[in-house]
């Protein structure tokens, strides 16, 4: 019985990563279903990755794709 609260609490951790990591992919412009798997897999460890993941401008200081050349909202090199 044990062994059965575990996997709920792993599942419930898994989606709730997951769904946060959505979030935050999806505010830096990347693919929502991506990182829903990451964040499903790794737990509050794709969180981390989520959150490090991109750039931010250093002059209107929003987040920009990593591969990013120029900021798209205030057209800075960055």
């Amino acid at each position: 019985m044990a062994s059965y609260s575990t996997l709920q609490f792993m599942l419930l951790v898994g989606l709730v990563s997951g769904i946060c990591c959505i979030f935050l992919a999806e505010k830096r412009g990347g693919s929502s279903f991506g990182w829903f798997i990451l964040g499903f897999i790794s737990g509050p460890i794709g969180i981390i990755i989520a959150l490090t993941a991109g750039k931010k401008c250093k002059s209107c200081f929003s987040v920009v794709p990593s591969g990013a050349k120029k900021c798209r909202y205030c057209n800075e090199q960055l």
